[in-house]
């Protein structure tokens, strides 16, 4: 289950630019989506992927998190104000996504470094440990998902 097929192509310039990868902006979106399909060979594929998906994570998070306070001003004036159902829906929603978007930028960002500082010499594609911990994401999803509820659930 990949979740940044659908967005990555839109979001891979700016996170190219984010990156500090040169080149036009359509040599930035073919080197980021370059990285994000990379069959991780070596650790150093391992941090490069993982460094990509973090970047595509924050640009995300960057689009999103004024987009949803353009969506949750208004609903906050219709009829019961803060308290009002409408907004404190609004309010959760808005919560769980930026709050997903968010751990999920994290976990790549922690993955990259594990890779770029821990696992040198110590990577090995064919191990199923590694491969479970390193590059599968139902797992991070499922706790970024859960992480994100308890988050959204706390504040209000």
């Amino acid at each position: 289950m990949d979740l940044l097929k659908w967005p990555a192509p839109w979001l891979a310039g700016s996170a190219g630019r984010f990156l500090g990868i040169g080149g036009s902006p359509g040599e930035r979106r073919d080197k980021v989506m370059g990285h994000l399909t990379l069959p991780v060979e070596d650790v150093n594929d391992l941090m490069l992927f993982h460094m990509a998906r973090m970047a595509v994570w924050g640009v995300m998070l960057a689009v999103v998190a004024p987009v949803l306070l353009v969506v949750i001003i208004p609903v906050s004036l219709l009829p019961g104000g803060w308290e009002g159902a409408p907004f404190l829906a609004a309010f959760f929603v808005s919560g769980v996504l930026s709050f997903f978007i968010f751990f999920m930028g994290a976990v790549h960002l922690l993955k990259g470094l594990i890779a770029d500082y821990l696992l040198e010499g110590r990577w090995n594609r064919e191990s199923r440990a590694w491969r479970a911990v390193m590059l599968a994401q139902t797992p991070d999803i499922v706790i970024a998902l859960v992480s994100a509820v308890a988050v959204a659930f706390s504040s209000l």
